[in-house]
């Protein structure tokens, strides 16, 4: 139970980290890169297929995105009210894709038009908590047996 805590809590201050960049300057037009990245940071939080699918480029680990479940309700208020007032920064654009990220953001985030629609890029989040289930399994196996 303390490792998926420790976990949870570690990827909600990543996810805050790749997502900080200030206090919006003004609201995002709807079906643009940043409202796309602003939504699905917001539907990241909720744990939902229905929610972050059709915000993300299709991927075979997607379901790691919604398999575990809602963030613990406090943790996912003080989240929301960040990434609902972020700022969100284009670093580099081209046809069709853009790179983003916020100023405290350690990870650029990329957004690609699909089919006419930007999807957000979700593999650098997949695969950290690809990783993250990983060390879990590794502490849970190397973990010491309790006597009875």
């Amino acid at each position: 139970m303390r490792n998926r805590r420790t976990t949870t809590l570690l990827v909600a201050i990543s996810l805050s980290l790749v997502m900080a960049a200030g206090c919006a300057q003004k609201p995002d037009v709807p079906g643009s890169p940043e409202d796309v990245y602003r939504r699905f940071a917001l539907a990241n939080l909720t744990g939902s297929e229905q929610a972050i699918r059709p915000l993300i480029i299709d991927h075979p680990d997607a379901a790691i995105l919604w398999s575990e479940g809602a963030y613990p309700a406090d943790v996912a208020e003080e989240l929301g009210k960040h990434y609902r007032e972020m700022k969100i920064v284009r670093i580099e654009e081209k046809f069709e894709w853009v790179l983003m990220k916020g100023s405290d953001s350690p990870i650029p985030m990329e957004l690609r038009r699909i089919d006419g629609v930007w999807r957000f890029d979700a593999s650098p989040i997949i695969d950290f908590r690809k990783r993250a289930a990983a060390q879990r399994g590794a502490d849970v196996q190397s973990a010491p047996l309790k006597n009875p």
